[in-house]
């Protein structure tokens, strides 16, 4: 266990300073997110949409990342893109809303399961459902989405041509496009032209709207400061505002085992799992019989001792030799007889004959070398007797 926790805590670091790393760097945002993206913080991005109406006094300004029947209703949704987008037909869409898509042969029992149809095709049933209840879609897109597409317009503003949004008679959008779809419009009122081609159109549902605008552009970091006003308009005076990330790629609603098995790191996690398991279950088993814990440890080995006695003559001259061994005594008696200061100095004195130790840069010839450590070792045994006496 002592070998391998260095290596877990080396991992554990190691993915703590990754992580660290990744959350700091600014070009994560910038770079790793869609364009369009709420959650981009670069020119394309509409992180700075979403903190202003976050700091316009709304309750909620979120990212949308579960199915639309999962919003509040009565809430607005921004869903901005600008790459294809084709939802596959249900197999139990009218066949007139499906007539230039890809069509699935039906099965015979598939009539008794069959649901309504959204009357709009750019929306599912559940959209539909959250749009009739008085939810808003704001649909920005500037290339095809389903049957919806646009097309490049000559410059010039969008003038107004249908009475909502006081104050905003015309929209300077860069670059200019104009919305196309029959299908799609035919079912729309337009709100700004150019030209004489819907720039943004409206669709109302029950008691709720689709916009439909062919320029998201005029939403993204680099353009928002100027259309200010025109996002303060499509939020209208709602409360809960979503920017929807699922068509963006993020994607939460089966939570963080879904997540993680998402980027495959589930496997990944289970073996590691598994592995700190046993290796803490085989660090706690002892190997053979269990050692007493109150053990003399100390060795008498006849090599040991020639080893130490090889090492301290090579590292140490007589003198300090014999003050070691001095003091080991010293320590002794006073393990043994509890005593401290002048008492124990005397106890010291009485066992070896008032023999004091040599002082530091002191030397010793040989004689006087043995002469000392015998009476040393006389005294340890008299201790060691007075001990067991």
């Amino acid at each position: 266990m002592k070998r391998v926790l260095p290596l877990i805590l080396v991992a554990a670091a190691y993915a703590v300073a990754t992580l660290v790393w990744i959350g700091n760097d600014r070009r994560i945002a910038k770079q790793t997110f869609d364009v369009f993206s709420a959650a981009n913080t670069g020119n394309d991005g509409l992180s700075l949409a979403m903190k202003y109406l976050q700091r316009t006094g709304r309750r909620n300004v979120k990212m949308l990342t579960t199915p639309v029947d999962t919003a509040a209703p009565g809430s607005v949704i921004f869903r901005v893109l600008d790459s294809y987008f084709s939802r596959a037909p249900e197999e139990d869409d009218e066949d007139e809303q499906t007539d230039n898509l890809p069509k699935k042969k039906k099965k015979p029992e598939a009539k008794e399961k069959k649901k309504h149809a959204p009357v709009l095709p750019l929306l599912t049933p559940d959209e539909e459902t959250f749009v009739r209840d008085g939810g808003r879609i704001v649909l920005a897109v500037s290339a095809t989405y389903d049957l919806l597409s646009t097309r490049e317009a000559a410059p010039g503003p969008a003038a107004k041509v249908f009475p909502i949004w006081s104050g905003l008679d015309t929209l300077t959008l860069s670059p200019p496009r104009t919305l196309q779809g029959a299908d799609v419009l035919r079912r729309s009122h337009a709100l700004y032209v150019i030209g004489d081609q819907p720039a943004i159109a409206r669709i109302a549902i029950g008691r709720g709207d689709v916009i439909l605008m062919a320029t998201p552009e005029a939403l993204d970091n680099e353009h928002i400061a100027a259309h200010l006003d025109l996002l303060t308009a499509l939020a209208g005076d709602r409360h809960t505002i979503y920017f929807d990330e699922t068509i963006h790629g993020l994607m939460s609603e089966g939570g963080t085992l879904d997540l993680l098995k998402s980027w495959r790191l589930g496997p990944m996690l289970i073996l590691l799992l598994v592995v700190a398991a046993v290796t803490i279950w085989r660090g706690a088993r002892s190997i053979g019989p269990r050692e007493d814990d109150y053990r003399e440890t100390r060795s008498e080995a006849v090599d040991l001792i020639a080893s130490l006695g090889a090492l301290y003559d090579s590292t140490t001259n007589n003198a300090q030799a014999i003050a070691l061994y001095h003091h080991a005594f010293t320590q002794a008696v006073a393990a043994q007889t509890g005593l401290r200061g002048e008492a124990l100095q005397k106890r010291i004195a009485t066992l070896t004959g008032g023999l004091l130790p040599p002082g530091k840069g002191d030397t010793l010839d040989a004689e006087s070398f043995y002469r000392q450590l015998s009476i040393l070792n006389e005294s340890f045994r008299r201790l060691e007797h007075a001990e067991h006496h």
